[in-house]
């Protein structure tokens, strides 16, 4: 049955990564771009899938983005229209915040000098980031709490109007 983690059949397909210190992974929406973040040289690097969803499929693009803000990358998310990238990073405990001028494609990506510090005093690991739809909220995943943390933006898709959740 689709989305019953238990009857789910290992395909055989995978992707080889060339460095080998993956941590974030982000497939669009259609499922023919896959995005992967490298801590071996902090990069996010973007696959093409010729069959949507199919790793069996996927070959390098050439295109990557040097993330110099966190060399501890970690979980990567787009915003549904392409034109927005975001990053969190486990070295400085922050969200940041990148333009695209071509929709998904990482190699035209700038960052926007907007960061979020997910903590106010507390150490936290960050490691998963999850947007939701509207862009209103995102959510943290802390190793060092063991927990899921919950920010929010009065301003949709953009992380200098956040705050932690009042919820």
């Amino acid at each position: 049955a689709a989305w019953v983690l238990s009857d789910a059949v290992y395909s055989g397909n995978s992707l080889t990564l060339a460095n080998g210190a993956a941590r974030g992974l982000y497939i669009k929406p259609d499922g023919t771009e896959l995005y992967v973040t490298d801590l071996s040289d902090d990069r996010v690097y973007q696959y093409t899938l010729n069959t949507p969803f199919e790793l069996s499929t996927a070959t390098y693009s050439g295109n990557n983005y040097l993330v110099s803000q966190d060399s501890g990358e970690q979980q990567i998310w787009f915003k549904p229209d392409g034109l927005k990238m975001y990053i969190v990073g486990s070295n400085t405990d922050d969200a940041f915040q990148y333009t695209l001028s071509t929709a998904w494609d990482v190699s035209t990506a700038s960052y926007d000098s907007v960061s979020f510090a997910l903590t106010s005093g507390s150490t936290i690991t960050p490691l998963g980031m999850y947007f939701k739809p509207d862009g209103a909220s995102f959510f943290v995943t802390d190793l060092q709490g063991d927990e899921v943390l919950q920010f929010d933006l009065s301003t949709a898709w953009d992380l200098s109007t956040a705050s932690i959740s009042a919820n």
